[in-house]
């Protein structure tokens, strides 16, 4: 692929002199290739190079000309940043069985740490890459790690409880409010569920998504694979990292997704606390609940909750058993959903006219 006019008018846009030197040392039958691609990635960038830039760049001039073709569309797709973080993912996996894939990965890391370029890789963390995961872990403190990991023995039951409380508040609406409050009641035996929903609280704002996805790595390792991966990569086994590889199991991946872990794409902090403080009434009332009286008073309090409610019945259910202990915690469960999903209960009174709705005398 010899197109001396062509090498002319890209060379003639490079103004660092190292930078040219470094391709006119390119044999001429890949020298207009590379100059190509180089120009379609690099070509911004190539006024104040450093040493290990031009390294990095020269490295790349090297190796680029015997990619096949896939791999450097993949180069040029992860380099660019149009790769998809599940393509990304294909291409990580790729390495354990293609050398091919594996150089270009570190072509793109040399480029990452060189050029300060983000790609889909520094949101992905390769199983084999323990250093990383291991920078990872280390950057969440000790007491994340154990709230992180009590939440290990979640069942599908509670995963569907939250799954309903996320879509409850998604769309809020009076009936979707009912519908969360009964679900929370509906578990208020589970100790667990409670304790599970109170870490969810705690990580608030953590990314896990990372680890899990080497999670799902690790399980695609035998049983022998995995015993060799904990004491290859743990010389002390009792470390909180390695605590979370012995201690995961293939169905809790399964259940405990990433989904589950990431309400944080929906609910603010203090949603969350409002969400737990819920489930922390219904759960240390669960006896009370048990009584016909306290149901009874959640029936008429919830009832501000209902459609269609007359001014006068609402204020007569906002004011029902109003010096009543448990009434007022059931008033101030509503508050909470109110407060950070949106206000749905009935009104006593009706609102005020803006005041493009008023006449004004003259």
């Amino acid at each position: 692929m010899e197109r001396p006019e062509f090498e002319t008018i890209l060379m003639s846009q490079m103004q660092n002199d190292q930078v040219k030197n470094y391709f006119n040392r390119i044999d001429n039958k890949h020298r207009a290739h590379v100059l190509i691609n180089y120009a379609t990635f690099f070509i911004p960038m190539v006024k104040s190079y450093t040493k290990n830039q031009l390294d990095a760049v020269s490295e790349l001039s090297k190796e680029y000309p015997s990619f096949k073709n896939s791999t450097k569309v993949s180069f040029g797709k992860v380099l660019t940043k149009n790769a998809t973080r599940y393509e990304c993912w294909d291409l990580w996996k790729s390495q354990k069985v293609s050398a091919e894939i594996e150089k270009m990965v570190e072509l793109v890391k040399v480029f990452e740490k060189e050029f300060g370029i983000k790609t889909c890789f520094s949101k992905i963390i390769d199983i084999r890459d323990i250093a990383q995961l291991s920078e990872y872990w280390n950057d969440i403190s000790d007491s994340v790690h154990a709230y992180f990991t009590s939440m290990f023995p979640v069942n599908q039951k509670y995963k569907e409880a939250l799954q309903t409380m996320l879509t409850d508040t998604k769309t809020p609406s009076r009936s979707s409010y009912r519908h969360l409050l009964r679900t929370a009641r509906g578990v208020r035996q589970e100790g667990d569920f409670y304790l599970f929903i109170r870490n969810l609280y705690m990580i608030h704002g953590y990314d896990y998504e990372p680890l899990w996805m080497a999670m799902k790595q690790f399980f695609e390792f035998t049983g022998d694979q995995r015993e060799e991966y904990i004491n290859i990569h743990f010389a002390d086994s009792n470390s909180s990292l390695a605590q979370v590889f012995k201690t995961v199991l293939p169905t809790f991946v399964a259940d405990l997704d990433v989904s589950v872990l990431k309400p944080n794409d929906q609910w603010t902090e203090e949603q969350t606390k409002g969400i737990y403080d819920i489930v922390r009434f219904t759960f240390w009332t669960r006896y009370e609940l048990e009584n016909d009286p306290y149901q009874q008073t959640i029936e008429m309090v919830e009832r501000v909750l209902e459609e269609n409610v007359s001014y006068k019945d609402c204020e007569q259910f906002w004011n029902f058993m109003k010096d009543d202990d448990f009434a007022k915690e059931v008033r101030k469960l509503i508050g909470y959903l109110d407060d950070n999903f949106g206000k749905m209960s009935c009104e006593t009174k009706p609102p005020l006219p803006s005041p493009e709705e008023m006449n004004w005398p003259v």
